[in-house]
């Protein structure tokens, strides 16, 4: 049995909370996937995983569970977060532009901007938005425009590679960060949300900024292209998060479980409750359905 964070059992699969009573002589059916936020989710308030989660991790894919990273980060800072986690082969990074395979350290799927689009993105952002910023992800690495450098917002990629060239037509962008000098976070998104021009998907992962991707391409469908590649369906899916970013995920995935420290819109939107990552909670969740 799975537990909410107010104490009510919960049956894996179900995808909210049943009665207690109605989970006593309930079945455990445990997940094929695990998909996972990292984030204010499997990183505890420090930004590392714990060692009680990296057991955790491990023991799950020792039962025969895949569990997968679905982050906003890039490739190269989540392969970081990660190294205490070997069993997690697949690593959807960049709000789900990119999958990174890490059995053969290589990028298994791109699903990026065009060029084309990233323009049009900063040109209608430009010209109905007053101190907005822009940065970008490439292949080639990371670069930002003066008003993103203005706003400085904390970044980890600002200690990686951050003079790519600015994307022109020919250029095919994983993803675009959006700053501003007083919006913020989901207010931001707020903000932005009808100024956007088509072709791109604007997502709040907690952070002061907001992020673009290509229309359509968000945690949910491609861990939904992963899944169904390796035979598994959105029911036999229990996926965990805590931000904006992660409710289409959470909200396909056959049990979404929010963390305890989930915004409350998130929150208020899946059935399920974790403890909070300061807690492990995604380790007390996979405990309880390993029966430890």
């Amino acid at each position: 049995m799975g537990q909410t964070a107010d104490g009510l059992a919960w049956s894996a699969g179900s995808g909210r909370a049943p009665p207690p009573s109605s989970c006593q002589t309930a079945a455990v059916h445990l997940p094929a996937m695990i998909a996972t936020d990292l984030d204010g989710t499997l990183l505890g308030p420090d930004a590392t995983v714990s060692a009680r989660t990296a057991a955790a991790v491990a023991a799950a894919a020792e039962a025969g569970i895949v569990v997968v990273a679905a982050t906003g980060r890039n490739r190269l800072t989540a392969l970081a977060k990660l190294a205490p986690c070997p069993a997690m082969r697949w690593v959807v990074c960049s709000n789900g532009a990119m999958v990174w395979d890490r059995a053969g350290d290589v990028m298994d799927l791109h699903r990026p901007l065009p060029g084309a689009d990233v323009l049009a993105l900063f040109d209608h952002l430009a010209g109905r938005v007053d101190d907005i910023g822009f940065g970008w992800e490439t292949a080639a690495g990371f670069g930002f425009d003066e008003r993103f450098l203005e706003h400085r917002p904390p970044l980890d990629e600002f200690q990686l590679n951050d003079d790519a060239p600015a994307p022109d037509h020919g250029t095919e962008v994983t993803k675009v960060f959006v700053s501003h000098a007083v919006h913020r976070g989901h207010d931001l998104f707020l903000h932005v949300a009808d100024h956007l021009p088509p072709g791109v998907t604007v997502a709040s992962s907690g952070g002061p900024f907001v992020e673009a991707t290509a229309a359509g391409v968000d945690k949910a469908s491609t861990v939904a292209m992963l899944a169904a590649r390796l035979g598994i369906a959105a029911t036999e899916v229990m996926a965990f998060g805590d931000q904006h970013n992660d409710l289409p995920l959470l909200t396909w995935a056959g049990t979404g479980v929010a963390m305890g420290n989930a915004h409350p819109e998130v929150a208020a939107a899946v059935g399920v409750r974790a403890p909070s990552n300061h807690d492990d909670g995604v380790a007390v969740i996979i405990e309880q359905l390993l029966g430890g």
